[in-house]
């Protein structure tokens, strides 16, 4: 099949120079010295996304220090690439104070708890059929279900989490 050619005769250029940029090397990250947590949030890039995560980390930090709630919510992803400890640290130190989850970050958290694995190969689980299937998970998370009351979901599975003793993420990180 051929194919005209395209016509360019429309096409015009502009001189870098006189283009309208987002990005200035001005604005580029900085290395901080010291490794604190704001000179770190300081070092951070003004352009586009960084400039935004300053001032959401401000208004966090403004709010932390009233005492204010500050929630978070997260999905499974959050849990199964291991950023559970950062969150239980930021819990610790009341930068967080609550956290909202979904099915798929208790399944990896409930997984991890048990075994210290979890995100099983989605495409080969999906054509054998495996996909979303281990028995232990489910069983452990309709229990959970059954027994939560007025604690509610999480906090009944994070009871029964530390009442079997199945922490496993304290066997690696402390």
């Amino acid at each position: 099949m051929r194919f005209d050619p395209i016509d360019l005769s429309c096409i015009r250029t502009i001189s870098l120079k006189d283009r309208k940029n987002k990005v200035n090397i001005r604005d580029f990250a900085k290395t901080p010295s010291n490794g604190s947590f704001s000179e770190f949030i300081g070092s951070l890039p003004n352009i586009l996304i960084g400039s935004q995560f300053k001032e959401l980390t401000s208004y966090l930090a403004k709010a932390a220090l009233k005492g204010k709630t500050i929630a978070v919510g997260i999905g499974g992803h959050v849990i199964k690439c291991g950023l559970a400890p950062l969150l239980t640290e930021l819990m610790k130190r009341k930068a967080i104070t609550a956290i909202a989850m979904n099915g798929a970050a208790a399944i990896h958290d409930v997984e991890i708890a048990m075994i210290g694995e979890t995100s099983e190969d989605v495409a080969e689980g999906l054509c054998d059929g495996s996909f979303g299937m281990a028995k232990e998970t489910a069983d452990f998370l309709n229990e959970a279900a059954k027994l939560a009351g007025e604690e509610g979901f999480g906090a009944t599975l994070g009871r029964m989490i530390d009442e079997e003793k199945l922490i496993q993420l304290r066997k690696t990180h402390g």
